[in-house]
Order: C-alpha cells, then sequence, then structure tokens
C-alpha cells in the first residue's frame, strides 16, 4: 500500500483493494519472496466460505517467548464479533520478516512474537 491514509469503506477484501492493498493469499502458501523489505501495514482476513467459526481446545501455534499463547475457549468466544472478516491488523518494519515470523508461529514453531486466536481448520 502507498502512503496513502484512506480508510476502507468495507473491511473486507474488496474494500481493502479498492483503497491500495493487495489482493489476499493464505499466509501459509504465501511466496515469501514477493513480500518487500520494507515497513508496511498488513491485515489478517478469516477465509469466507468454508466451515463456520469453531475454536479449538489447543491452538496450533508455537509457543511465544517460552509461554503457552493459548487462551480458555470462552475467553475466545466473548470477543469475537460475528461477520467480522478482518481478524488482525498489524505493522513491521520489515514486512517479509514480520509475515514470515507468522508464518512459522502458526505451522507450530516457537517464536519470540506473536499470538493465536487458535480458529480450527
Amino acid at each position: 500500500m502507498s502512503g496513502d491514509t484512506e480508510t476502507p469503506v468495507t473491511w473486507n477484501e474488496l474494500g481493502l483493494v479498492a483503497v491500495g492493498f493487495g489482493s489476499a493469499h493464505r499466509i501459509a502458501n504465501l511466496d515469501l519472496a514477493r513480500v518487500p523489505r520494507e515497513a508496511g501495514v498488513y491485515i489478517v482476513l478469516i477465509c469466507r466460505g468454508e466451515e463456520a467459526v469453531a475454536f479449538r481446545a489447543v491452538g496450533s501455534a508455537g509457543r511465544f517467548r517460552d509461554r503457552d499463547p493459548n487462551v480458555d475457549i470462552e475467553e475466545l468466544e466473548a470477543a469475537w464479533v460475528d461477520g467480522a472478516d478482518v481478524l488482525y491488523v498489524g505493522k513491521g518494519d520489515d514486512l517479509r520478516q514480520r509475515i514470515g515470523l507468522l508464518q512459522r508461529f502458526g505451522a507450530g514453531e516457537p517464536v519470540a512474537r506473536g499470538r493465536t486466536a487458535r480458529l480450527a481448520a
């Protein structure tokens, strides 16, 4: 995205693309070589058209600073917003490094930064 500060009319993939974000990609399949090594903002969206949202008793993400990142399902359900497309908005000084960290964390590797929402696959 360029340096614009335009706010999307709708916070979904179409609205984000309309204000300059690129198209959505599954993080597990994202080719990091295509992600720039520069500061920027990234947005994690839920994949619509798949199974209903369900939470796992134990998440698949790695440990965070040697601690278990999981929280009680009741806490996740209380914070969940039905119909939301945006799960997380983040920024990084090096997008390739930051998104690579998210890939590794989601794959179960321990990392120094990150958190998980334990969404069921």
